[in-house]
């Protein structure tokens, strides 16, 4: 992605990564920032932020920008109706530049958060029926409105669902398209944006000036499978996520490689588009002077827009006057005629009751002149005359050919101010582009990001499940599918052994070989390990079987090139069984210069390095409430020193190391 341009490719990537991981999360703080940009603080086993710029984009982000002392109202708002309220599900409808967080607070109460990543952008909060409870702005268009009470309509779009759009659609689409080129086609009626769109078009062989509707089916169907190979790598999570850079600078975020050369890589794409925007020094650069440029021309562009809003008064008021003067100048005769019968039947002595008695008559026998008379008022002079189906109210001693002039100079009068407030407009909009350079010629202040403070873990492995075994070697667990798709990527090397529960929802466990043969002992535990942090432990299951595989067994792709969701690998060959293996762990704690660490694993293996700990097999406790009596227990062990050191540690930091509903084991 580019700056502030989102795709609904790039939005599809951030959300695949995040659903996982936010997904039960609970929602602890809302931040809004000076600049208007959203930070949510949820929390699941650690914190997670989200970053929202409405209109641009959404990620997970390690950076934060000043808030102010007094929150804004909209932010306001949100703490008040989702503060504690634990986030369901995420959803893209339909492959549009839309996020939705379905929330559900602590009294069950469901709300749904909206973001439009799109045009102005907005942030609206729903029911659960989709009627909108509070947008950050009202906004009112032909197709929908966005204002409390009324129904959430997803805007209308021209571009196809992605992860629908089958090869007849593609091809319809493409031989009707207008566009002079096909990387325009594919950017604009596809919304694949430039890069993708180059991406595909230069590995298909296709010219990206070709025109769309020329190029033929076979080379059309050839463009498609390069197209939902993108699509289908970015929507199961098979991403090799990097920035792009060019003569220094970052130039494009993607979740994929897209055969550059001069690119950094990294983990995740939430975190490439995070470095993207907010730690090179350019992008810094950039924000801080928008953010200066914004404030300099806010009031010539609250300027702009009211003159803007006055031509448009001006020229509006100015065609009806116009249309008004030529419709009753066509109509001048009949309605001159219309008056003089009346004035000249009242000067011939006809009271006001005969004239109206004759108009009816008239009007009944079909005269047409009668027909068209709506209402005369002798007490006021006037007359209400439909002319060409608009009614029209004239003095019956006016001049119709004075009316119409006058009608034509007022338009001609409207029509000069018009050309005032252009020129107006035309110095305002010059005014802005003059402050604009000032701007970037400007000395460059020092950003106003900040890193957020979190715990940076001194080695790799603390990042995921981990334990010593008891015959020293390390054993590592992903923690969902993103960290199983890392651990597997980037740290599993070719003498290790591979674990996994055979089981949907299972950890990939590694055990780190140091170049020597594992023992069967330290096997055994990582099977331990991988079966009770697997599903089985949750379903409430005694044991599980659980295969251990050589590194090169483990492959990425699917049968027949078929892509695999992300943190899901196909293992090839043989698999050695353990077979039953028992759920059950230990949870106990490091103690090291005053300093405690929480750790879980095997019971032998925890209770070699560990003084204190406690057993736990599947139950029904849950694990909010088994935190508290797991620290308990261990603070009832603990002797000497250490007991000081334990009364720093709360039941929240034992609870991520407790698979699901437990029990304690005496």
């Amino acid at each position: 992605m580019k700056k502030g341009e989102m795709s609904s490719l790039d939005l599809m990537a951030v959300i695949n990564e995040i659903k996982e991981l936010l997904t039960g999360a609970k929602l602890q703080k809302v931040y809004q920032s000076e600049k208007g940009e959203f930070y949510f603080y949820f929390y699941k086993q650690r914190e997670y932020v989200l970053h929202i710029i409405s209109g641009e984009m959404m990620h997970l982000t390690n950076y934060k920008k000043e808030f102010p002392q007094v929150p804004p109202h909209f932010c306001m708002f949100l703490r008040k109706y989702l503060k504690n309220a634990v986030l369901l599900k995420i959803v893209q409808p339909k492959s549009q530049r839309i996020a939705e967080l379905h929330f559900k607070t602590s009294n069950e109460e469901p709300y749904i958060l909206i973001f439009e990543l799109f045009s102005k952008g907005n942030i609206v909060l729903c029911d659960s029926n989709h009627i909108i409870i509070q947008p950050l702005l009202f906004q009112k268009w032909a197709s929908r409105t966005i204002k409390p009470k009324e129904k959430y309509i997803y805007p209308p779009t021209t571009t196809p669902d992605l992860r629908s759009l089958d090869e007849a659609k593609f091809i319809e689409l493409m031989s009707k398209s207008e566009k002079a080129d096909a990387v325009r086609f594919l950017a604009i009626d596809i919304g694949l944006g430039g890069v993708y769109s180059e991406f595909i078009l230069s590995i298909s062989g296709i010219d990206k000036y070709e025109l769309p509707d020329k190029i033929n089916k076979k080379t059309a169907s050839k463009l498609y499978n390069e197209l939902m190979k993108l699509v289908v790598k970015i929507a199961t999570g098979d991403t090799e996520p990097n920035i792009i850079h060019s003569n220094g600078l970052p130039l494009f975020a993607s979740p994929v490689y897209l055969g550059k050369t001069n690119l950094t890589e990294f983990n995740s794409f939430n975190d490439a588009v995070d470095e993207f925007f907010a730690k090179d020094e350019k992008t810094k650069e950039n924000l801080e002077k928008t953010k200066k440029t914004n404030l300099r021309v806010n009031e010539y562009v609250k300027r702009y827009e009211e003159q803007k809003k006055t031509v448009e008064e001006y020229e509006k008021k100015s065609k009806v006057m116009k249309s008004e003067a030529e419709l009753l100048m066509r109509n001048k005769f009949v309605i001159q005629n219309i008056i003089s019968k009346i004035l000249s039947s009242r000067k011939s002595g006809y009271s006001w009751e005969d004239i109206l008695l004759r108009v009816k008559q008239e009007k009944e026998a079909g005269v047409d002149e009668a027909q068209i008379i709506k209402l005369i008022e002798p007490h006021l002079g006037k007359i209400i005359i439909d002319v060409e189906g608009k009614d029209h109210e004239f003095d019956l001693h006016d001049d119709v050919g004075y009316v119409i002039n006058e009608k034509y100079e007022d338009s001609k009068k409207l029509e000069a101010k018009v050309e005032g407030a252009k020129s107006a407009m035309l110095e305002t909009k010059t005014k802005i582009e003059q402050i604009k350079k000032e701007e970037e010629s400007s000395p460059v202040k020092e950003s106003s990001l900040k890193k957020i403070e979190k715990k940076t873990p001194a080695r790799w492995y603390e990042n995921y499940r981990w334990f010593i075994s008891t015959d020293n070697y390390l054993v590592v667990s992903g923690k969902d599918a993103s960290q199983n798709e890392i651990l597997i990527r980037k740290y599993m090397e070719l003498n290790d052994k591979v674990f996994h529960a055979d089981i949907h929802g299972s950890p990939f466990t590694i055990v780190k070989s140091k170049e020597k043969k594992i023992p069967e002992n330290t096997l055994k535990e990582a099977a331990i390990q991988t079966a009770s942090y697997s599903k089985a432990w949750k379903e409430g299951l005694g044991n599980v079987d659980v295969y251990c595989v050589e590194p090169i067994q483990v492959k990425k792709s699917g049968p027949s090139g078929e892509y695999l969701a992300r943190g899901s690998f196909m293992i090839h060959g043989k698999k050695n069984y353990f077979n039953n293996t028992v759920l059950e762990i230990a949870v106990g704690v490091l103690i090291k210069d005053s300093k405690y660490q929480i750790i879980s694993g095997p019971y032998e293996a925890i209770k070699k390095h560990s003084r204190y700990f406690v057993r736990l097999s599947p139950g029904q406790q849950d694990a909010k409430i088994l935190g508290s009596e797991v620290l308990t227990k261990l603070k009832l062990k603990v002797y000497g020193n250490d007991a000081g050191v334990l009364e720093m540690i709360k039941p929240s930091d034992i609870e991520p190391f407790i698979p699901g509903g437990s029990r304690l084991l005496s």
